[in-house]
C-alpha cells in the first residue's frame, strides 16, 4: 500500500557528493520509488564523480532515472565553492521548494546554494562520526557548526546519532529523528536457487552480512567469530558488499580452510533483496553504525537478527526481533550466532515468532510509507513551522513532565512550542524551539497536601476562583499569539470543558487537541466511594469540549476504547506512546542486581492505586525475605486518609513512608536504591511510573489492568498479577527480591525495549503524522 496524493506537488533537490554506490546513495532510490505517491518531485544531483571502486556500472544514476527522478552530475572538485552558484540557479530554475542535503561536501555547497537561492534547506546525518585524534574532531565540529548554520533542521535516523550530534551542536540545535524506510521487498529469484549458487545445502543455517567493507563494520571481527565457532555448528554467513576492506577480507577466508567452509566473501552484489531471501539470519557486527538500512531490509523479510549494541541498532533490533551483543568482541558476537543457528534449527515456535515480531516492527516504525509520509510532513514543517501552544496548568507533578519532554521533541522536529503553566514551574526547557511560559494563577499539585483537612476543604473556594482566572488569561493569550494548535493533557471539572468551548469559539481555525492520559476524571476527593467523577454538571461540561476536538491522543488501545466509550468524540483518536523518563537520569545508572531487597512504590498516594492491598501484600513478603524493605514515596492524595496511612505502615515491618512530592532532584536516588518498583493499581489507564522505572533499568510488578500490560510485558520487563490479589503481588515481589539476577535480566529488557520504541521525537513524529492527516484532509 503507498500513500495517497493529499497536497499540492512539492519539488524537492536533493544534494549529495556524488552517486556511487554508498549507503546514503542508496537512501536516495528508496526515496525515488515512493516519492511519487507522496506528491513529491524528485531532484537528485550528485556534486562529484563516484569514488573509485564505486563508479561505472555500479553508479545508481540508471536506477534513479528509472524510478522517474530528474538527475544532474556536476562532476565537479570536493568543497569547490564555485558549484554553489550554479546550483543557486538551478533552484531557481527548477522551481525547488526545499533542499535537502546528505553527507558533509554536499552539506557545505547545497546549504550555501539554498542560502543564495533563499529555499529552506534540511540535511539528513548518514554517519556517527567518532574521530580518533585532534585534527579530526576539528573537522567534525566544523562540519556540524556548518550543518546547523546552513539547515533549517538536521535529521538523524536514530536516537543514538541524535545524542551524537546534539553533543558537538548542543542542546538546543534544531534536530529532527526520522527513520529511514524501505520498500516491502520483491526478490527475483526463489530461495533454493540462490543457496546452490552459494554452495550452501538446504539444511545448514545461511547467515548474511549485508555492508560495505569499511573498517567501522567489523567484517574482521565477524570473521573471527566464524574461527571460533565449534566444530559441529551447521552454519554459513555469506558477506556481500563493496568497499577498502574487500581484499583483506577475502584474503584471510581463503588462507584458511575452516573458514573457506564457513565463509562466502561475495562482494559487489546487485541482488541484495535475493540474498536476503535465501538468508535465515542478518548478522551484523558493527563497531559503529547510525541505522544500517539492512538491518530494516531483514526485519521486512522477516528475518531474525545478530548484531552489535552500537549507535542505532538497538533502535531497529528490538529484543524480541534478535540478540545484541557489545561490539568488538568476537567471541560473543560467535556465541550469539551459534545460538541463532541452534534457534532457527531447533526452536521452530522460538524462531517463528522473532520473524512475525521482525515484520511487526518493520509495518510499524520503518515500513516507505510511513518514512514518506513522515518526511513530506517535515518539508512541509519546514517551509512553514507550526505553532503549538500546549497547556498545562499544574506546573509540575509527572503531566507537565511529560508536557515538556513532548513539547521539547516537537521543538526538534521544527514546530514552536509555547508550554503554558502556572507559577514557578519545576523545569525549564533545553530545546530553544520550545519555551515555557508562567502566565496561569494556578498551583503546584502538591502543595498545601500536608495542611489541616479543614484548610483543605476551606480554600477549595479559593482554588476554583484561581482556576476561573486561569482559563480567562488563557483565553485572552491564545487570542492574542493564535496558535495553530492547541493542546491539553487533562480536563478535570465543568469549566473546563465551557471553557475549552469558548477557546473553539474565539479561534475557529485553530486545531484543538488532547492527549487523554486518564481518559474519565478520577475522583479526588474523600468520601466517594467510586474512581471516577459521575456528576451530571461535569459529564455536561466536558462531553461539549470532547465534542469540540479536533484530534485526541491516547497513550493504549484501552485507553482509547475508554474515551469514545465514555465520551461524544468524532475526531480522530491516535494511538501514540509514551516516551521515556531521561529527564531524570543525571548519572549512571546503577544496575538492579546491585541493591539489595528493596521494594520502591512511587508517585502519589490515591485511592486507585491500590495502596491498601500491597499493606495486606508485605506481611507475607517479610515472612519469606525477612531483610526486605519497602519504600512509599510520594505525595498523599485527599482522596487518602494520611493518618491512618501512617497508621498502617507503622504497623509493617520494614517500611518507611516518604509521603510529600518528590523533586525532580531526588527522583533519581530512590529508584537507584530500589531493585523492583511495585504498581498494585485497581484502576489506571497508564502510568507513568512504569516508563520511569523502565527508564532506570528497575523491573516493575504491577496489576494487569489498562494498558499497563503494554508497557510492564509479563516475564520481559516485569510481572503482572490480578488487581486487589495480595498473595499474587506478595509473590511477585518476593521472586524479584530474591533474585537479583532475574531483576536485572528483566530491568534491562525493559529500557532496551523503551529505548527502541518509545523515544521522545518517536513520540512526536507519532503526532505530528495525527496532526498532518488533518491538515491534509
Amino acid at each position: 500500500m503507498h500513500v495517497t496524493l493529499r497536497e499540492p506537488r512539492m519539488t524537492v533537490a536533493h544534494v549529495i557528493h556524488s552517486l556511487g554506490a554508498g549507503g546514503a546513495e542508496a537512501v536516495l532510490v528508496e526515496l525515488a520509488r515512493v516519492a511519487p505517491s507522496a506528491g513529491i518531485r524528485l531532484i537528485v544531483i550528485g556534486l562529484s564523480e563516484p569514488e573509485s571502486g564505486a563508479g561505472g556500472h555500479r553508479s545508481v544514476v540508471p536506477r534513479l532515472r528509472e524510478l522517474g527522478a530528474i538527475v544532474y552530475e556536476m562532476h565537479s572538485a570536493r568543497y569547490n565553492p564555485v558549484p554553489a552558484l550554479t546550483l543557486a540557479r538551478l533552484f531557481r530554475a527548477e522551481r525547488v521548494d526545499i533542499v535537502h542535503t546528505h553527507l558533509k561536501h554536499a552539506d557545505v555547497i547545497g546549504g550555501v546554494a539554498a542560502r543564495l537561492a533563499g529555499v529552506p534547506s534540511v540535511s539528513t546525518l548518514h554517519v556517527i562520526d567518532i574521530p580518533a585524534s585532534a585534527l579530526q574532531r576539528l573537522r567534525v565540529r566544523a562540519a556540524v557548526l556548518a550543518r546547523r548554520w546552513l539547515s533549517s533542521t538536521v535529521i538523524a535516523v536514530s536516537n543514538a546519532q541524535r545524542e551524537w550530534y546534539s553533543g558537538y551542536a548542543g542542546p538546543d540545535a534544531p534536530v529532527t529523528l526520522l527513520p529511514n524506510g524501505v520498500s516491502a521487498p520483491e526478490p527475483t529469484r526463489d530461495r533454493a536457487t540462490v543457496r546452490a549458487e552459494l554452495g550452501v545445502a538446504d539444511d545448514t543455517v545461511l547467515g548474511l552480512c549485508l555492508s560495505l567493507m569499511r573498517p567501522e563494520k567489523g567484517h574482521a571481527d565477524l570473521v573471527e567469530a566464524m574461527r571460533r565457532l565449534p566444530g559441529d555448528t551447521s552454519v554459513v554467513v555469506a558477506m556481500a558488499g563493496d568497499g577498502p576492506l574487500l581484499n583483506r577480507i577475502d584474503s584471510m577466508v581463503a588462507s584458511d580452510p575452516e573458514l573457506q567452509r564457513r565463509c562466502r566473501v561475495l562482494g559487489f552484489r546487485r541482488d541484495s533483496l535475493d540474498l536476503l531471501a535465501a538468508a535465515d539470519f542478518v548478522v551484523q557486527p558493527s563497531l559503529e553504525d547510525a541505522l544500517p538500512t539492512a538491518l530494516i531490509s531483514a526485519l521486512a523479510y522477516g528475518r531474525p537478527i545478530v548484531a552489535t549494541r552500537v549507535g542505532g541498532i538497538a533502535e531497529i533490533v528490538a529484543p524480541q526481533c534478535g540478540q545484541l551483543v557489545e561490539a568488538g568482541h568476537p567471541a560473543a558476537l560467535s556465541g550469539a550466532i551459534v545460538e541463532m543457528a541452534a534457534t532457527i534449527r531447533d526452536r521452530s515456535a522460538v524462531a517463528d515468532a522473532m520473524r512475525q515480531a521482525a515484520r511487526e516492527r518493520y509495518h510499524t516504525r520503518f515500513s516507505s510509507d510511513i518514512w514518506i509520509e513522515n518526511l513530506r510532513a517535515l518539508y512541509g514543517r519546514t517551509m512553514t513551522p507550526r505553532r503549538i501552544a500546549m497547556v498545562e496548568f499544574p506546573p509540575s507533578g509527572g503531566l507537565f513532565q511529560f508536557s515538556l519532554q513532548l513539547g521539547e521533541a516537537l521543538a526538534r522536529s521544527g514546530s514552536d512550542v509555547e508550554l503554558i503553566t502556572g507559577p514557578a514551574p519545576e523545569l525549564s526547557s533545553r530545546e530553544k524551539g520550545c519555551r515555557v511560559r508562567s502566565l496561569l494563577p494556578t498551583w503546584h499539585p502538591a502543595a498545601g497536601s500536608d495542611t489541616h483537612r479543614l484548610w483543605r476543604r476551606a480554600r477549595r473556594g479559593l482554588r476554583a476562583g484561581r482556576l476561573v482566572a486561569a482559563w480567562m488569561v488563557l483565553v485572552v493569550h491564545l487570542v492574542r499569539a493564535r496558535p495553530d494548535v492547541v493542546m491539553w493533557s487533562e480536563w478535570r471539572f465543568a469549566l473546563d470543558g465551557w471553557a475549552v468551548h469558548l477557546v473553539r469559539r474565539v479561534l475557529p481555525n485553530a486545531i484543538l487537541a488532547l492527549v487523554a492520559h486518564e481518559p474519565r476524571p478520577l475522583v479526588e476527593q474523600p468520601g466517594q466511594p467510586e474512581f471516577y467523577k459521575n456528576s451530571s454538571a461535569t459529564s455536561r461540561g466536558l462531553a461539549t469540549a470532547h465534542a469540540d476536538l479536533d484530534v485526541a491522543f491516547v497513550l493504549g488501545e484501552q485507553a482509547k476504547k475508554a474515551l469514545t466509550e465514555t465520551w461524544p468524540i468524532a475526531a480522530p483518536v491516535h494511538v501514540i506512546p509514551h516516551g521515556d523518563e531521561s529527564i531524570f537520569c543525571s548519572e549512571t545508572i546503577v544496575a538492579a542486581d546491585t541493591t539489595g531487597p528493596v521494594a520502591l512504590s512511587f508517585g502519589t498516594i490515591t485511592k486507585y492505586k491500590g495502596f491498601d492491598t500491597l499493606c495486606d501484600a508485605w506481611p507475607k513478603v517479610r515472612a519469606q525475605v525477612p531483610d526486605a524493605e519497602l519504600v512509599i514515596a510520594g505525595a498523599v492524595s485527599a482522596d487518602v486518609d494520611e493518618a491512618a496511612l501512617r497508621t498502617r505502615v507503622d504497623d509493617l515491618a520494614g517500611v518507611t513512608l516518604r509521603a510529600g512530592y518528590v523533586p525532580v532532584a531526588d527522583v533519581a536516588s530512590y529508584f537507584s536504591r530500589a531493585r523492583c518498583v511495585v504498581l498494585p493499581y485497581k484502576r489506571s489507564s497508564q502510568s507513568g511510573v512504569a516508563h520511569l522505572a523502565l527508564t532506570f533499568s528497575r523491573p516493575v510488578v504491577a496489576t494487569h489492568v489498562g494498558d499497563i500490560p503494554n508497557v510492564v510485558r509479563d516475564g520481559q520487563s516485569g510481572i503482572l498479577v490480578a488487581p486487589d490479589d495480595a498473595d499474587g503481588l506478595a509473590g511477585a515481589v518476593i521472586r524479584l527480591l530474591t533474585d537479583a539476577e532475574l531483576a536485572a535480566q528483566l530491568g534491562n529488557t525493559g529500557n532496551q525495549a523503551l529505548t527502541a520504541s518509545a523515544s521522545w521525537d518517536h513520540v512526536a513524529a507519532q503526532l505530528l503524522r495525527g496532526l498532518d492527516d488533518l491538515r491534509s484532509s
